[in-house]
C-alpha cells in the first residue's frame, strides 16, 4: 500500500471533519441568532439560505467520508503492517460518516423550527392587532367550554375593564350572545346576570398577554359566575398556519 495511498485516505476524512463542522455551524448559527432577537423586538435573519447551505455540507461530508471509510476498510486488508493505522482510520470515518447522514436527514426539521421562533415578538403598531386576535381566540377558547346563556367580556389587570367597540364586533352575531363586561350584573344571591334581560351568564376575563416570541404567547384568563364558582387559567396560544389556537391551559385557582 502507496503513501501517497494513505496520505490520500487522510486528506479525506480531515476534509470530511472539517466539513461536516461547517454544517454544524450552520444549523447552530442561526438558533444563535434567533435567540439574540427574540426580545429585542426584531426579527431574527431567514434561515432558509442557512437551510440550504447545511444540507449541502451534510452531502459532501457523506460522500467524502464514505470513500474514505472505504479506502481504509480496503488499506485494512491489503496492508496488514500498517493495520491499526487503517482500523483508526476505518472508526473515524464511520464516526463522520453517520452523523453527517442523521444530520441531513433531520435539518430540514430543525430549520422547520427555527422558522416559528426566528419571528420575534412584534413591535408596538403591529402588536396591538395581534393581542386581540389573541384575545379574540381565547375568549372563544373559554366560550367553548362553558354552556351559559350568555357571556360578558373584561379585560386588563383587574377584569373590571370592557373591550372596546371594534373588539366586540367580532362576537356580533355569536349565539349564545356577547356583551361588554358593563353591561353584567353581579349579586351574591343570584350571581352574574344580564343588567337588561335578568338572563344568567358568565364574566370572561383576560388579564394579561406574555410573548414567548411572535408564534408563542401566554395568556391569563378567568371565568367568574359566582364568589363560589370562578377559575382561572393560564393559555398557550401559538400560532399555527396563520391562525391563533390554544394548545395548552394550566388552571391557576378554582373556587
Amino acid at each position: 500500500m502507496s503513501k501517497a495511498y494513505l496520505r490520500n485516505t487522510i486528506i479525506l476524512l480531515v476534509f470530511a471533519y472539517l466539513v461536516f463542522g461547517q454544517a454544524i455551524g450552520m444549523l447552530f448559527r442561526p438558533m444563535i441568532e434567533i435567540i439574540q432577537n427574540l426580545d429585542s423586538g426584531t426579527k431574527a435573519p431567514s434561515a432558509s439560505g442557512y437551510q440550504q447551505a447545511a444540507i449541502v455540507f451534510g452531502v459532501i461530508a457523506i460522500i467524502t467520508s464514505a470513500v474514505a471509510a472505504k479506502f481504509s476498510i480496503k488499506g485494512a486488508r491489503r496492508d496488514p503492517s500498517r493495520r491499526v493505522l487503517w482500523v483508526i482510520l476505518s472508526f473515524l470515518a464511520v464516526l463522520i460518516l453517520l452523523p453527517s447522514i442523521a444530520f441531513t436527514a433531520v435539518s430540514p426539521r430543525f430549520f422547520e423550527l427555527y422558522k416559528d421562533m426566528s419571528v420575534a415578538t412584534p413591535q408596538a403598531n403591529d402588536r396591538s392587532a395581534q393581542e386581540n386576535v389573541i384575545k379574540e381566540a381565547v375568549f372563544r377558547y373559554q366560550i367553548k367550554q362553558t354552556k351559559d346563556k350568555i357571556y360578558f367580556l373584561s379585560v386588563g389587570e383587574t377584569g373590571n375593564a370592557d373591550p372596546s367597540d371594534e373588539f366586540m364586533s367580532r362576537f356580533k352575531n355569536n349565539h349564545p350572545p356577547v356583551k361588554k363586561w358593563s353591561q353584567s350584573k353581579y349579586t351574591s344571591m343570584q350571581g352574574v346576570r344580564d343588567k337588561t334581560t335578568g338572563a344568567r351568564g358568565v364574566i370572561l376575563t383576560i388579564n394579561s398577554i406574555k410573548w414567548k416570541n411572535g408564534m408563542n404567547a401566554e395568556v391569563e384568563g378567568s371565568y367568574f359566575w359566582n364568589v363560589r364558582a370562578s377559575a382561572g387559567y393560564r393559555y398557550t396560544v401559538v400560532k399555527k398556519n396563520g391562525v391563533w389556537t390554544v394548545v395548552n391551559t394550566k388552571k391557576l385557582f378554582q373556587a
